[in-house]
């Protein structure tokens, strides 16, 4: 994410278990917190970003499998 411009803390993967309602607390504040610093003009930039990234990919044809009568095979 840094190498698009996009700041790493803004993803965030956290554990836990229904029974650490106490962290999960702590885990939601943190991250109210953090969305409060991000501004409108990072959020615009971060859109544009990953559309001009999504745009970069080359995805291969659509091919319905009804048409070759057999479904294609999984790599």
């Amino acid at each position: 994410m840094e190498r698009k411009g996009i700041r790493a803390e803004r993803l965030q993967l956290e554990w836990c278990s229904a029974a650490e309602a106490s962290r999960w607390g702590t885990i939601m504040q943190s991250a109210e917190e953090r969305r409060k610093t991000i501004t409108k003009e990072e959020i615009e930039k971060t859109k544009r970003l990953l559309i001009e990234e999504d745009e970069k990919k080359v995805l291969p044809p659509h091919r319905d499998p009804k048409e070759s009568g057999k479904m294609p095979k999984l790599k």
